[in-house]
């Protein structure tokens, strides 16, 4: 479709839209393809299209939003049925379009197109087919700042690690207003606004911060008292305060009115601090006059503390532009602005402010070239330095990782962190919540993750059908081994002396006997030593005692260490450790059988074979899935007797549900081999009351044991675009082998990847961008790096039209 041929069929159409019936050319296209469906006496869908003219300006509004998604996703005309040529398409479409100018209102379509979630909409065909010529580009934008790059702006300003910003409750008193939503998806896009929820928070940081730059001084002249700062516990100490500029000193100490060379020196060094550049001579000017007015209406420290708030509202805060810069090149287009392009990369891959030799490139005029991009992307990448991502709260607190803006990739991708978002009840599974479970799980797939992305090699395909994981593990091979080892000594020592001994029966006399134990007057101490000896001889007994390798679990009790093994069908009290790892677990391939994974997208107290499936079909096939109708009532039948497989089949394969639970019901029901806490299986427990079998209890958490019934678990796969992949499968590691060789599964990923790059869906001019990506990663044996290097490098993300 020929942007001429678009603007021929617009110009045609709009003169026609004021006319009291259809233009002729769409009267013909709708009794050529839709009126045999939708007329008068056959209205399929409860759709007429006969009587457009005739209907009131909303029903045609209603209209319109019905056919056009139908038609854009060329589900209609339906596939047996005779298709319109491109030409009649943009006719069509441009007629659409023309109705929505002249009923003044806007198309529901178009503007869900700009969200990830649509990004699917565009022909995946089309995208890699090579028959797009149009030269990439992005519109140029201004967009909000993310919530991790604003927590990094906060960390510069301070120039403190992520500790210490804890440490001094500064985090707990600046709040981040631009706090994505929790959908685990692709969101951070250029399609957010600025509202006044963001401003009133960001205008209460400014006030907050810039009280703190100068509360030494404040306290000085007497405006302000030091308080007590609560650190948990009974600890208080007294507010840290940082020490205040000499400039802004000079102002706030002087008894009379400050000079224009004192007031000038206070906002060159605001903007230094916050901004990280000098004021331009308008900004100068500007704040210079502001200044002095309002010193003269409250004083030198109202006036200076004004001018300092000011400066932190200033829009290059909270949002970056990209608009490019110079001349335009035959295609309309502009390359970034050396700075907007230092920006971009730093925020690409670091989520801060560009570092010092990026800035020294972009102010030296050494990032114009695509070579230039890739000198100091690489120039990025290569720095493995670890840091503390903000939004990563897992077990035990600080987790410290490599390029955590490349991991958040994968976890906005996979979205397995939404399991520590589902409730799960304790008494289903056994201290699910109290064990860490959540948390340690989600760790362990970030350590997967960032296994593979260390390799660098067939990254995407050892992430789908790798049946490697990390359970219980540190991610340092050596410092575990040595702890195991250790533990092995330790516990052989205790072992002996327990051995072919019943010493349970009464373990204080045990212990006594042996010297180990001798009572005090204080009945809690001995209480404490007592079971910490009981439990150190358990372990010993239940690891080494079995001929197993110890977990090197730390000084947690048993009961809230034990549960997390369970998920990968280990129980500790029969598991000989590997603290080699990743490890080979039984049963399990790739992200899509890791527990973190398979209870993200499951119920909170069922699995879910169409979240699941919905999953693969959008995010791996690169599918559309149509939204669920307002009139849909999802509600699974309860049956005593059936497994979840066979309620939710009665339900959605009935002819008006299966057009579309087709797309996702047979890929999600292999997975029914894992429960919704990732556990495999065989047999499914039929939880309702009258099924248990045997009571469980609270104290300990002991879980009722139900009624069992086989499982089905095959499926069926389609959409690879390979027919020898497509087909039935027996389960789910077929299924994941399967997809694991498909170059569809392939592209569709570094689709997501360009969305997430980029902050924006792809267009179909985009088209070489993608094309050049996939072959960057097969050229470079599967690197990832190799993606991220082609994509920053690429027309789309370095010129603006």
């Amino acid at each position: 479709m020929t942007r001429v041929l678009f603007l021929f069929a617009l110009t045609f159409l709009m003169s026609e839209v004021t006319a009291a019936k259809l233009p002729l050319k769409v009267q013909s296209f709708l009794e050529s393809y839709c009126t045999d469906c939708h007329y008068k006496k056959k209205q399929k869908g409860d759709i007429r299209l006969d009587n457009f003219i005739d209907l009131s300006v909303s029903a045609k509004i209603h209209l319109l939003n019905k056919i056009e998604e139908q038609f854009y996703l060329e589900q209609m005309p339906p596939a047996d049925e005779d298709q319109p040529t491109s030409a009649d398409r943009v006719l069509f479409s441009t007629w659409v379009d023309s109705q929505y100018v002249a009923l003044k209102t806007k198309s529901k379509l178009k503007d869900k197109l700009r969200f990830s979630n649509y990004g699917n909409y565009v022909s995946h065909e089309k995208l890699f087919s090579g028959e797009i010529k149009e030269k990439a580009y992005t519109p140029g934008r201004r967009w909000l700042i993310s919530s991790q790059i604003y927590n990094e702006k906060i960390k510069e300003f301070y120039s403190m690690p992520e500790k210490d910003l804890a440490k001094y409750k500064i985090r707990q008193n600046v709040k981040n207003p631009f706090i994505m939503p929790d959908n685990y998806a692709i969101h951070y896009y250029d399609n957010t606004s600025l509202s006044g929820g963001h401003l009133l928070t960001l205008l209460a940081n400014a006030k907050w911060i810039t009280k703190r730059q100068l509360l030494s001084t404040l306290v000085k002249s007497g405006e302000e008292v030091l308080e007590k700062v609560y650190m948990g516990g009974s600890r208080y100490i007294d507010e840290p305060v940082m020490e205040t500029d000499q400039v802004f000193q000079d102002i706030i100490l002087n008894k009379n009115v400050p000079s224009d060379l004192q007031l000038t020196a206070a906002i060159k060094r605001q903007f230094s601090l916050v901004l990280n550049r000098p004021p331009t001579k308008e900004d100068l000017a500007e704040y210079l006059a502001f200044i002095k007015k309002n010193i003269k209406m409250g004083g030198n420290s109202k006036g200076l503390q004004k001018m300092m708030v000011a400066v932190f509202m200033e829009e290059e805060i909270y949002y970056r532009s990209e608009f490019g810069s110079g001349a335009e090149d035959e295609f309309g287009r502009k390359l970034m602005a050396p700075i907007e392009a230092a920006y971009a990369i730093s925020y690409a891959l670091k989520d801060s402010i560009p570092d010092e030799a990026l800035m020294k490139a972009a102010t030296e005029g050494k990032l114009k070239t695509k070579e230039d991009f890739k000198q100091q992307i690489l120039r990025l990448l290569a720095d493995k330095s670890k840091e503390y991502p903000v939004d990563n709260y897992l077990w035990h607190g600080r987790y410290e990782i490599a390029n955590p803006r490349i991991l958040r990739f994968f976890r906005d991708f996979f979205a397995y962190p939404k399991m520590r978002d589902l409730f799960k009840d304790n008494t289903r599974y056994r201290s699910y919540r109290y064990g860490h479970v959540p948390s340690t799980t989600v760790k362990e797939a970030d350590m997967l993750v960032e296994y593979f992305l260390e390799l660098d090699k067939n990254v995407l395909e050892n992430l789908i059908t790798s049946d490697k994981y990390y359970v219980y593990h540190s991610g340092d091979n050596e410092k575990t081994g040595k702890k195991v080892k250790s533990l092995i000594k330790s516990h052989q020592k205790s072992y002996a002396l327990i051995k072919g001994k019943d010493w349970r029966k009464n373990p204080k006399e045990f212990f006594t006997k042996l010297n180990m134990f001798k009572q005090s007057k204080n009945r809690g101490h001995d209480k404490y030593r007592l079971r910490t000896l009981t439990q150190k001889m358990s372990e010993a007994e239940e690891s080494v005692g079995k001929g197993n390798r110890p977990i090197p679990f730390g000084r947690h009790e048993i009961e809230l260490r034990a549960p997390h093994v369970y998920v990968y069908n280990f129980d500790h009290f029969d598991w000989d450790y590997e603290p080699i790892q990743p490890f080979s677990v039984p049963n399990r391939m790739g992200m899509l059988t890791h527990p973190a994974w398979l209870v993200a997208h499951s119920q909170n107290t069922a699995t879910d074979p169409v979240k699941r499936g919905h999953w693969i079909r959008e995010r791996l096939l690169a599918g559309r899935v149509p939204d669920i109708p307002i009139s849909v009532e999802a509600v699974i039948p309860e049956d005593k007797n059936h497994t979840l497989r066979t309620r939710l089949a009665s339900v959605t394969e009935q002819k008006a549900c299966w057009k579309c639970h087709k797309q996702m019901n047979p890929l999600g029901y292999p997975f029914e081999a894992y429960d919704d806490f990732g556990r495999y299986r065989t047999m499914e427990r039929l939880e309702h009351p009258e099924n248990i079998t045997k009571k469980g209890t609270l104290k300990p958490n002991v879980p009722h044991e139900y009624k069992k019934a086989p499982l089905k678990i095959s499926g069926y796969l389609k959409g690879t675009g390979d027919p020898e992949l497509d087909g039935e499968v027996k389960d789910a590691i077929d299924m994941i082998q399967r997809l694991g060789k498909s170059a569809r599964v392939r592209q569709s990923i570094i689709r997501h990847a360009f969305r997430y790059f980029m902050g924006r869906n792809e267009m179909l001019s985009d088209s070489q961008t993608l094309i050049d990506a996939d072959s960057a990663y097969l050229n470079g044996g599967g690197s990832f790096n190799a993606v991220i290097v082609s994509l920053l490098t690429s027309d789309s993300f370095i010129y603006r039209k």
